[in-house]
């Protein structure tokens, strides 16, 4: 198994503990344990709901190491964990991640963009009037200071097009990408006026996908994702590892997944091996979900070129 599927599926036992499983509870598929178990939050984080996509690579990924292939359950609470959703979103179409009523444009970026990612892996349109109303909301809100959220943004507009086939998200995913490109000076795509590496992969994780999703090629990324390799090669060391001392951001992580068609594949993996690079198990709860489901498509790529 290549080390990014054995990373990744080596947080489903932790991912799933952190869902409410019981179909009897109210908050079935809740990924927010404090909320739903602990009872020590009055609202949920919904950027925890992304762990509907996890659960649903777990039942699409066939693999002799991954128990969850094909199981019944998960796929059950993949399609709770979607259905869940609703109970979390603003009138508005918005969702929250701190506080009540917050309606943040980072929450409703990246659990649109998860939650139509689920929908077209799991070829389920149950959800598809919470997933219109959402990107609906996203179409008139952007945060142009922060890339990866603008790029989230695009790609959850995107997939709602490919569900829905409404022009409108198609050209609500090209105002977005519009402005992402004016976000991408010298190469990288800007956080808060500067570059990080580690948000730097998250944003071309997402336009990579944009690539392979597009078919007619009428999104012009090409391109841009061309200046994005040539900027982060020239900052990533022989093991992975980056100096973030003049980021924006100061992040020591990073997204694997655009380097499972580029060369420094090698030194990620090295950086992995000798455990020096920080990966899905070095990280809390509220991060451990989109980083693992990072390292799952990661290694679905790798697999599907080999």
């Amino acid at each position: 198994m290549n080390i990014f599927l054995e990373k990744g599926l080596g947080q489903a036992p932790r991912i799933l503990g952190l869902c409410d499983r019981n179909p009897e509870q109210k908050t079935f598929g809740c990924f927010d344990r404090p909320y739903w178990n602990y009872k020590i939050k009055d609202i949920v984080n919904g950027r925890l709901q992304e762990g509907c996509y996890y659960l649903a690579l777990l039942y699409t990924i066939k693999h002799d190491e991954n128990k969850f292939y094909k199981k019944e359950k998960i796929k059950e609470l993949a399609l709770a964990s979607l259905k869940y959703a609703s109970n979390i979103q603003n009138r508005d179409g918005s969702f929250n991640e701190v506080y009540p009523f917050e309606r943040s444009f980072c929450a409703t970026a990246f659990l649109t963009m998860h939650m139509t990612e689920t929908m077209l892996l799991m070829e389920n349109k149950e959800n598809i009037k919470i997933i219109k109303k959402a990107a609906q909301w996203l179409m008139r809100h952007s945060h142009k200071e922060v890339a990866n959220q603008t790029a989230a943004a695009a790609l959850a507009l995107y997939n709602t097009f490919l569900l829905t086939q409404e022009k409108q998200f198609l050209e609500g995913c090209k105002i977005k990408i519009a402005q992402l490109l004016k976000q991408q000076k010298n190469g990288y795509y800007q956080e808060y006026r500067g570059y990080d590496i580690g948000y730097q992969s998250i944003t071309m994780g997402i336009v990579l996908r944009m690539i392979q999703k597009d078919k007619k090629e009428e999104l012009g990324l090409k391109n841009s994702i061309q200046k994005a390799y040539a900027f982060i090669e020239g900052k990533i060391g022989k093991e992975g590892h980056y100096d973030n001392t003049e980021t924006s951001r100061k992040t020591q992580f990073v997204y694997p997944f655009i380097f499972s068609e580029r060369p420094l594949r090698e030194e990620i993996t090295k950086g992995l091996k000798k455990d020096k690079i920080l990966n899905p198990a070095w990280l809390d709860d509220r991060y451990v979900i989109p980083l693992a489901i990072d390292y799952l498509e990661t290694g679905v790529n790798i697999k599907s070129k080999e």
